[in-house]
């Protein structure tokens, strides 16, 4: 999935976070010197960041915005209040930056002041069917920071996720906050993702049989997999057409396969940052979707819900700039959006 090293984000973003400093500065020395400030503080300095990294990238955050105003409704959404979705998409974006140096500190009895859940239920009558549990999510929130969140509250879930660590277009310094984050992911949760490594920013046919093995071996062990469903359709093989967003796109059909294969139930979850305290999120876990055995129309069933969240929370999406990659026929809307 497109989650680099677990963490969703936005490659335009990180070609620069600075503008004068390098993201080495960027990753080891402003970003952990603000976790050492009082909670609050420091989340407050890292909004402000996050608008820096917007000014830096005028691309990403032309495609966004644009984007942005191509989706929401226009009587809803006010130019201005457009405006204001775009930047805090980059804010959401960097929030996980910091909480990354947080996670060495998280444990049971604590992670209650920084995640509240809702709807975990959905899990444990999942479970006592004995097929697994197969979550998916998309980039939308710190998804990263759920999963520890998830881990210390009892549901250790096996996540499939690109590999960032070693791809040669990924940033070094990324790459090595990619690293020491995962190093302190796998001390609170036990598991190492499941990679699947990309060549040329396409997924390998033999990574991406050996992950979904291990995950469907996982599952028949009632173990929890989860994945992203808006993985952009040039990384992976197979694809199906769906509606998205009031367009026709494409999108992949991993998830879906799996589930067919698995019998296992399907329930999408997302995170929610707080805009005000942003320290504090909420993990939704849904209630299951209901599987046909028809691969388009489970596709979409899944999408609906990702585009379902996207339109109540669309700064917690971090995947506008990339909205294009999806279009079926990018044609016709690559001219509306001029």
């Amino acid at each position: 999935m497109n989650l680099a090293a677990c963490e969703s984000y936005n490659e335009g973003a990180l070609t620069s976070r600075y503008k004068r400093l390098s993201d080495w500065a960027y990753f080891f020395g402003v970003t952990p010197a603000l976790a050492l400030l009082p909670q609050k503080l420091g989340y407050a300095l890292m909004r402000r960041q996050g608008r820096h990294v917007c000014r830096v990238n005028p691309v990403h955050r032309q495609d966004t915005s644009r984007n942005i105003s191509l989706v929401l409704d226009d009587e809803q959404w006010s130019p201005l209040a457009k405006t204001q979705v775009a930047e805090e998409t980059f804010e959401v974006m960097v929030a996980e930056d910091l909480e990354t140096f947080y996670f060495p500190f998280w444990d049971e009895n604590n992670i209650g002041r920084y995640y509240q859940f809702e709807g975990l239920e959905h899990i444990d009558r999942a479970r006592r069917l004995r097929r697994g549990a197969l979550l998916f999510t998309g980039h939308f929130g710190s998804v990263c920071s759920s999963l520890v969140a998830l881990s210390l509250r009892g549901y250790t879930l096996n996540h499939l996720s690109r590999d960032s660590r070693t791809e040669a277009g990924v940033h070094p310094a990324f790459r090595a906050y990619a690293r020491m984050k995962l190093a302190w992911m796998k001390k609170k949760t036990g598991r190492d993702m499941l990679f699947i490594n990309a060549d040329q920013g396409t997924y390998t046919q033999f990574s991406s049989a050996s992950a979904i093995m291990e995950a469907y071996r996982l599952l028949s062990q009632n173990e929890i997999v989860s994945m992203a469903v808006d993985v952009p359709p040039q990384m992976v093989k197979s694809t199906a057409k769906v509606e998205f967003l009031g367009r026709e796109c494409l999108f992949p059909t991993g998830l879906i396969n799996l589930a067919h294969q698995s019998k296992a139930p399907v329930i999408p979850f997302f995170v929610v940052r707080d805009k005000n305290e942003m320290w504090r999120q909420t993990i939704v876990v849904q209630e299951p979707v209901t599987m046909s055995g028809n691969l388009r129309l489970d596709l979409q069933k899944c999408v609906d819900r990702l585009g379902d969240m996207i339109r109540e929370h669309p700064e917690q999406w971090y995947t506008w700039d990339s909205l294009s990659h999806f279009w079926a026929d990018p044609g016709p809307a690559a001219e509306s959006a001029a």
